[in-house]
């Protein structure tokens, strides 16, 4: 009977210490997956991190460019607009007409942003990957600078078409293509004669090229905002990730 006794006691203790040993096992396992888990979710938040920089950098780079695109077709448009409103029918002036309303209809030069990062975290679920508050912050405010530079874009693209179309109730249109698709740098008056020459219709042409230059500057504004922004973004993504 003591025996059995005996044999009972030790069942029990080595059901327990199997238990034991199956619950450190479990345990183990679960921490072990677990901090792998951690381990490539750091990995995949240093990657899109380090991601993001490069995007923003290339946009600092494009954005530039485009600014001094557009700030030089700003300075033709000026130069647009005083003749549209200073206008007295001479030669001279409808070459220098015919030569800034050029510029109105070349196509605008627009950034392209290097979204990839950007969508991948918006649509991918990486956003939750970022665990720096002061970084997701910045990134926001930096979507946020790209969604209105796309809204101008759409405005610059609208008030262009509304100066062509007045414009080429005035300007010989067919000349004007010619002569820029060959290039001919030989200016004959006769070819650029104004179809409508009434200094009041001029004007009113002007009125909406002043309205397109401003969209224009507004939008050369908002890219350099967005420099400013992908500085401040750039700094904090290097800081919070000791990052060179």
């Amino acid at each position: 009977m003591a025996k059995s006794k005996r044999n009972q006691r030790k069942s029990w203790k080595g059901y327990f210490l199997e238990f034991l040993m199956l619950f450190l096992a479990v345990t183990l396992g679960f921490m072990a997956d677990n901090f792998r888990e951690k381990s490539s979710e750091r990995a995949k938040e240093k990657e899109y991190i380090q991601s993001m920089i490069e995007d923003v950098n290339e946009d600092r780079i494009n954005a530039q460019e485009v600014i001094e695109v557009n700030t030089k077709r700003v300075e033709a448009l000026d130069s647009l607009l005083n003749k549209s409103f200073n206008f007295n029918g001479t030669e001279k002036e409808m070459l220098e007409l015919n030569r800034y309303f050029v510029q109105v209809l070349i196509h605008p030069e627009f950034l392209t942003p290097a979204e990839l990062t950007m969508q991948q975290l918006k649509n991918a679920g990486g956003m939750r990957l970022i665990k720096s508050k002061k970084s997701i912050n910045e990134i926001l405010r930096y979507d946020t600078k790209l969604k209105k530079i796309s809204n101008q874009q759409l405005y610059y693209e609208n008030y262009q078409n509304k100066a062509i179309a007045s414009g080429v109730k005035i300007f010989n249109i067919h000349e004007l293509l010619t002569s820029i698709r060959s290039n001919d740098s030989t200016i004959i008056p006769d070819r650029f004669t104004l179809l409508e020459t009434d200094p009041l219709f001029i004007k009113t042409f002007g009125n909406d090229v002043a309205m397109y230059k401003g969209i224009i500057e507004y939008y050369i504004m908002l890219l350099t905002e967005l420099n400013e922004q992908g500085e401040v973004l750039i700094g904090t993504l290097k800081k919070e990730y000791r990052i060179r």
